[in-house]
């Protein structure tokens, strides 16, 4: 008779942990994301947590006070070389709201961000270097990029290897890979750093 006590009681805990982890859920998901910025605010301090380059734009997602996302147009390479994960940055810019989708059932890019907690997207002006980074971790995959970068050849394939970064693969192999059904390979969740 104690066995069948203790059973019934463990499941009484048992509930009341899902009923109180269902409600945690249901009000982190469904409260509303206030920005602590306007679209009158013109510059921001955080910290890199990833960036990609493109041929003349760099786009650079920022831990701050909240995360927001930083599109930066550049004429030299050499005036974003420096930026690289964890730095400390000032950002002066435009503030914008993302745009909802213009066509009905679409994917909705503000829903997107929202539900990533970004509120703003910033159209930068200049971006500062205040001081890199002293975490351990992001000292290491900067270092790690950096000797990938040095591979010649294979560098592309074991950046989208390791960090899942496709950014400097050819879109036609890509598809390539994709229509192979191989794409998947670059893509290990274990490998990732």
């Amino acid at each position: 008779m104690k066995k069948l006590k203790t059973i019934l009681q463990c499941n009484i805990i048992y509930y009341i942990f899902l009923f109180l982890s269902i409600f945690y859920t249901f009000i982190y998901v469904t409260r509303p994301v206030n920005s602590i910025y306007s679209d009158k605010s013109s510059k921001v301090y955080g910290y890199v947590t990833e960036y990609k380059i493109s041929d003349d734009k760099i786009s650079i997602y920022i831990k701050s006070k909240e995360n927001i996302i930083v599109n930066y147009y550049y004429k030299d390479k050499n005036e974003i070389n420096n930026i690289k994960y964890g730095d400390y940055l000032l950002i002066n810019g435009k503030f914008n709201k993302p745009n909802n989708n213009t066509n009905f059932n679409l994917f909705n890019y503000k829903k997107y961000l929202l539900s990533k907690k970004i509120n703003y997207i910033i159209s930068a002006n200049k971006i500062v270097k205040i001081k890199e980074t002293k975490n351990i971790l992001y000292i290491l995959k900067n270092k790690l990029i950096q000797r990938v970068n040095k591979c010649s050849k294979s560098s592309h394939y074991i950046k989208t290897f390791l960090f899942a970064d496709k950014t400097d693969i050819d879109d036609e192999i890509y598809s390539n890979y994709q229509m192979l059904g191989i794409s998947h390979l670059f893509a290990i969740s274990g490998m990732h750093v």
